[in-house]
């Protein structure tokens, strides 16, 4: 082998080792800062639903429901106690029925005050969820979901083009 074509070969295996090194890091990046994204999105989307839910408390299922359908998210409400009187999935008689929700990572941290999030497969539909949970005064906890499937549906088509 001559000496061009070794300089050629080991010009083409640096630039391939580059690009695929910068496509992994841009696709890690992209994850990372879409979940940031959603996660702000749903916290905003929380605290609006925890707003509507301080001045129409009488039909706190059917607020959620209204509110997951407008907003395209499950909308779930918590009592202080952690039990759930209103969620966009499930209605009245399969509600009773829910688990309570007090030791749910993202709901126990809104239980304390803060914002909570956590990404977890969900015990009740079975899929894998981005949680976003706010406090509301006075009424408990609103939180707000996303299957993490659309996210991933991003970053796979992100993916593809390049």
């Amino acid at each position: 082998m001559r000496l061009t074509q070794r300089l050629l070969l080991g010009a083409l295996l640096v630039v391939g080792f580059l690009s695929i090194f910068l496509v992994v890091a841009v696709d890690r990046q992209l994850s990372v800062r879409l979940a940031d994204d959603a996660t702000g999105f749903l916290s905003r989307e929380a605290r609006l639903v925890g707003g509507l839910w301080r001045r129409d408390s009488l039909f706190p299922d059917s607020l959620a429901d209204r509110a997951g359908a407008a907003l395209g998210r499950r909308v779930t409400l918590v009592q202080p106690d952690g039990s759930v009187i209103g969620d966009s999935e499930f209605d009245d008689t399969a509600l009773r029925g829910l688990q309570n929700h007090a030791m749910r990572p993202e709901v126990a941290a809104a239980l304390r005050g803060a914002v909570g999030t956590s990404q977890r497969p969900s015990p009740s539909t079975g899929d894998d969820e981005l949680y976003v949970a706010v406090p509301v005064e006075g009424r408990g906890v609103a939180r707000v979901s996303l299957p993490t499937t659309s996210l991933a549906e991003v970053v796979g088509a992100a993916r593809r083009d390049v």
